[in-house]
C-alpha cells in the first residue's frame, strides 16, 4: 500500500476517504475540501509543492500502481491516471536547513493557550494529513506558523473572528525524534 497522506490506496478494496474527510479546517484552505474523490477533473497548470518525502511518495506509489497494472481495479486504474497528470506539476522544494525560522516543509513545535503541545509540518495541498499534523502553508495555521522562530508566536483568525495563539517552541528541519 502506498500512502501520501492524503489518498490512502489499495490496489482492491473500497472507494478511499474523501479529500478533506475528518479534517480540521484549520489544516487546510476552504477550496481543499471536496465531498468526493475527483480524480478525472483538470488540475490546471499551476505548479504545486512538495517535499522531498512528498514527491518520493507520490513516485513511489504510482510506481507500484504501474507494477500491478492490468490487475488494478477501476479506482487504481484511475489514481495512476490522476498521478501521471500531478507529478509533472510538482515542485520540489528543499528543505532550508539551518534556517531558524518556520517555511515550506519545515517542522514547527508550538504550545498552545491551553498547555497543550503540538508539531506541525508546514507541506501544500497535496500533502496535508490531519492525522501526521501536516498543514498547508496557505491555510489558517500554516499562514500562522511561516516565518517564525522560536519565542515567536503565530496567530490564528478562525472564521468567526475569535483568534488563538500559538507560542513557537522550535523549529526544525528534521522529523521529530530524528
Amino acid at each position: 500500500m502506498a500512502d501520501c497522506g492524503r489518498y490512502p490506496h489499495r490496489v482492491t478494496g473500497s472507494q478511499g476517504p474523501s479529500v478533506g474527510e475528518g479534517m480540521n479546517k484549520a489544516f487546510i484552505k476552504e477550496d481543499d475540501i471536496d465531498t468526493e474523490v475527483r480524480w478525472d477533473e483538470p488540475l490546471g497548470d499551476e505548479p504545486r509543492r512538495m517535499t522531498p518525502d512528498g514527491y518520493d511518495a507520490y513516485r513511489r506509489e504510482l510506481d507500484e500502481l504501474e507494477r500491478v497494472g492490468e490487475a488494478l481495479d477501476d479506482v487504481g486504474q484511475r489514481r495512476a491516471r490522476f498521478l501521471r497528470r500531478l507529478i509533472p506539476l510538482m515542485i520540489v522544494v528543499p528543505p532550508h536547513t539551518g534556517e531558524p525560522r518556520a517555511f515550506f516543509g519545515a517542522w514547527v513545535t508550538v504550545e498552545d493557550e491551553d498547555g497543550m503541545r503540538r508539531t506541525y509540518r508546514l507541506v501544500g495541498r497535496d500533502e496535508v494529513s490531519a492525522s501526521r499534523n501536516y498543514v498547508n502553508v496557505d491555510a489558517p495555521v500554516g499562514r500562522a506558523l511561516l516565518g517564525k522562530k522560536a519565542g515567536d508566536v503565530g496567530v490564528i483568525v478562525r472564521p468567526d473572528g475569535e483568534y488563538e495563539n500559538l507560542d513557537v517552541i522550535e523549529v526544525s528541519w528534521a522529523p521529530p525524534g530524528a
